[in-house]
């Protein structure tokens, strides 16, 4: 099936703060660079956390704090070939091995059993540097995909900065030819895609042709 980017309004939603945050963050870089100019990921998505848990009102640590460290289970053989490409890689590069982690979540419960659209609240992957790996694009939205489908997120974003639109066109339409997972309820994933560091990001829905 053939999908692409549409851009969506996201007002009065959770989505829409988190997308309030990343317009904050863009007005503000310099909180989230390194000592070389460049986005640090892990900067960002801790600036990320402190700002959206001003905006919503709350302690995000003490309301839904943990980290979501259940295994995500497919028996499809296209994910199973994925995960061995994106485990090579990491080792022959010396980086962690492949995890099911996300670099964002608020939910009430790890537990399976308290898992539910009440509890499951919002999930996040975010990739800050260009020139993204098909791979691991691939595997970071497989795994969005999974969240909704298997754990019950009611919102999954892919936030992505320094990184062309043109281009994560590109790695969605791969995705889907490797046919890995795309079917999930409309309006529970989002892309935020911010093409350079002094421009206003964009939000948009993945939506069949």
């Amino acid at each position: 099936m053939a999908m692409h980017l549409e851009k969506c309004n996201l007002e009065n939603t959770l989505a829409g703060e988190c997308f309030d945050v990343m317009k904050v963050i863009q007005n503000g870089m310099g909180i989230v660079q390194d000592e070389n100019g460049k986005i640090n990921e892990q900067n960002y998505m801790i600036s990320f956390a402190f700002l959206l848990g001003s905006i919503i009102g709350g302690d995000l640590e003490n309301s839904y704090g943990g980290e979501l460290k259940k295994v995500i289970s497919c028996s499809s053989q296209q994910v199973k070939n994925l995960r061995a490409r994106v485990r090579k890689e990491n080792k022959e590069n010396g980086r962690p091995d492949v995890t099911v982690k996300p670099d964002f979540v608020i939910h009430k419960s790890i537990l399976r059993e308290n898992m539910n659209n009440e509890t499951q609240k919002l999930i996040i992957e975010a990739k800050t540097s260009n020139q993204l790996n098909q791979d691991h694009f691939s595997w970071d939205l497989f795994k969005l995909y999974a969240y909704i489908r298997q754990l019950y997120f009611n919102v999954a974003i892919f936030l992505i900065v320094n990184e062309k639109k043109s281009r994560v066109d590109n790695l969605i339409a791969e995705y889907i030819h490797q046919e890995l997972p795309t079917d999930v309820p409309d309006n529970c994933l989002f892309f935020f895609i911010q093409e350079d560091a002094a421009i206003e990001p964009i939000a948009y829905k993945l939506v069949p042709d």
